[in-house]
C-alpha cells in the first residue's frame, strides 16, 4: 500500500506535493461509510445518506464539471473563424461519386454477409468489429487498382 502511494505521488505531476495531497484526499474519501470488517461508521457524522460511502460517479462529474465551469468563466470566448462554403461544395462531385461506388458496394456485401451469420456466443461479440474490418481491408488491398494512400479514404482532399 505504501509503495502504491509513493509510486502515484512520483508519477502524478511535476509537483509531488500536489500529487500526495490528491492521493490523501482520495484515500480519505474512500474511507467514508461503514467499515466492512468492524461494521462501524467512519466519518459519516450520523448522516444516513453517506452511510454506504460516496459514489465515484457523482464525485467525478462534480470535480470535472466544476473545473470546466471555472475554466469557461476565466477564459474569454473567442468564436472560431467561419469559412464560407457554397451549398454545391457540400455534396460529392462526379469524380468522388465514381470513386466511392465500389467501396460502398464492397462494404455492403461484406456487411450483408456478416449480418446473415447466425448468432454467435456472447464471448465472440467483441471480436466481430475486428473481423469485419480485417475482412474489408483485405478485400480493399486485394482489389485495389492504385496504391492505397496511407489509410486515408479515397475521396478525402
Amino acid at each position: 500500500m505504501l509503495f502504491a502511494f509513493v509510486a502515484l505521488t512520483a508519477l502524478s505531476s511535476e509537483n509531488p506535493l500536489k500529487g500526495a495531497l490528491m492521493i490523501a484526499l482520495g484515500a480519505f474519501l474512500s474511507t467514508i461509510g461503514i467499515d466492512r470488517i468492524a461494521g462501524v461508521q467512519r466519518f459519516t457524522m450520523d448522516i444516513p445518506v453517506i452511510m454506504y460511502g460516496i459514489d465515484f460517479v457523482p464525485v467525478a462529474i462534480g470535480v470535472f464539471g466544476i473545473a470546466e465551469v471555472i475554466r469557461i468563466t476565466f477564459d474569454p470566448y473567442a468564436p472560431p473563424p467561419m469559412k464560407s462554403v457554397r451549398f454545391r461544395e457540400l455534396y460529392p462531385n462526379r469524380e468522388e461519386t465514381r470513386r466511392s461506388i465500389m467501396p460502398i458496394l464492397r462494404g455492403s456485401l461484406i456487411g450483408a454477409f456478416f449480418g446473415l451469420l447466425p448468432g454467435t456466443p456472447q464471448s465472440w461479440l467483441p471480436l466481430h468489429p475486428i473481423v469485419w474490418k480485417k475482412t474489408y481491408l483485405y478485400a480493399r488491398k486485394s482489389l485495389a487498382t492504385e496504391p492505397l494512400k496511407g489509410g486515408r479514404p479515397g475521396i478525402c482532399k
